[in-house]
């Protein structure tokens, strides 16, 4: 989900606007008939249409890419926001373009079809029961697309703009990072998705400009990150405890060491901090002490099976995806195309 701090400052300048996990997909095969482990969305360059798709073998020896869509000729288009895998098909969402771009990988990779979601702004998107649930911050809403007819059914209004969207313990949460005047919100909301229309059922404050959502055991985990008027950053981290309604939360003030992303590696909670990645303690601080990486500038992290994924950027491609173990030690380091910024994985089991 990268990175709405640099995206609502250019957003600002200008006066426009502008992680993933797989439901046990079956693994495809790449163009030379290699496994393919990984799928790589990078953003590419806000107002430009150099985005692009990559895909890492199944022994991450080998990088493919950019796949069907060529920058030059044909562009998959403007601001790669985030990916999703389901049902063997591989669901990207283009922020910039305001596009759902649809392939079918069962059997290598086959463009399917487009849809289309006029002046929305989508940002994240989750599937449940063959419904997808994207986040779109012009509409203050969460749009809802049948796809198995691909087409629009209902939209869910919510009260500001949201951002992450994540399906777990049978129910729906959205962080919703900015309010409708785009100062920074303090809100995740949980939806009940059961009924025939959703509904939002419970609203926790938490540290403002919630962003990346991750469920654990009984808990919701929520990084965030805000700005003053004067451009400063500010982190935190949150715990929502869906059993009782609790929150926790630990605000570190101005901090410019905190990435926006989180991730689950052998049942430790990890996020961007200080050119790696950090276990978030139990009282919600960073524990530099087992950090994982050091490195410059990650854009984005993820992790599966027991590996972390690093994407590196200065903003200018080619920029880097790099793969290392739990001891930091790097098995792998490929050039992608700029801002690399959403994962999807198949699953290994």
């Amino acid at each position: 989900m990268k990175k709405f701090g640099f995206v609502l400052l250019t957003f600002l300048i200008v006066s426009i606007f502008i992680i993933s996990c797989s439901d046990n997909p079956v693994k495809s095969e790449g163009s030379d008939g290699e496994l393919i482990n990984a799928f790589v969305l990078c953003e590419g360059n806000f107002n430009s249409t150099n985005a692009s798709l990559w895909s890492i073998n199944s022994d991450h020896s080998a990088i493919n890419g950019p796949i069907y869509w060529d920058p030059a000729v044909n562009p998959l288009g403007d601001t790669g926001q985030s990916l999703k895998i389901h049902n063997n098909k591989l669901y990207i969402v283009m922020n910039n373009s305001n596009t759902i771009e649809i392939a079918d990988i069962s059997d290598g990779f086959q463009y399917e079809n487009t849809i289309e979601v006029p002046f929305a702004g989508p940002r994240d998107i989750e599937i449940i029961d063959n419904i997808a649930y994207i986040s779109c911050w012009y509409l203050n809403g969460i749009l809802l697309v049948d796809l198995s007819t691909q087409t629009f059914i209902d939209t869910l209004m919510v009260d500001g703009l949201p951002e992450d969207l994540l399906y777990f313990n049978d129910k729906l949460y959205a962080s919703i990072t900015m309010n409708s005047n785009w100062t920074s919100a303090d809100k995740v909301i949980a939806i009940d998705v059961s009924g025939a229309e959703p509904v939002i059922t419970e609203t926790f404050t938490v540290v403002s400009g919630p962003g990346q959502l991750l469920g654990y055991q009984s808990d919701l985990y929520v990084a965030s990150t805000y700005y003053d008027d004067n451009w400063n950053t500010y982190a935190g981290n949150s715990r929502i405890n869906l059993q009782t309604g609790q929150v926790s939360k630990m605000d570190f003030g101005i901090n410019f060491q905190f990435g926006a992303d989180l991730t689950l590696l052998n049942d430790k909670i990890y996020r961007v901090y200080n050119g790696g990645a950090c276990p978030v303690t139990e009282s919600l601080t960073m524990d530099t002490l087992n950090q994982i990486g050091h490195y410059n500038n990650i854009y984005s992290m993820a992790s599966n099976n027991d590996l972390l994924y690093f994407g590196l950027s200065d903003y200018i491609a080619p920029d880097n995806i790099t793969i290392v173990n739990q001891n930091g030690t790097e098995l792998a380091n490929f050039q992608v195309g700029a801002c690399p910024g959403a994962f999807a994985f198949y699953n290994e089991n």
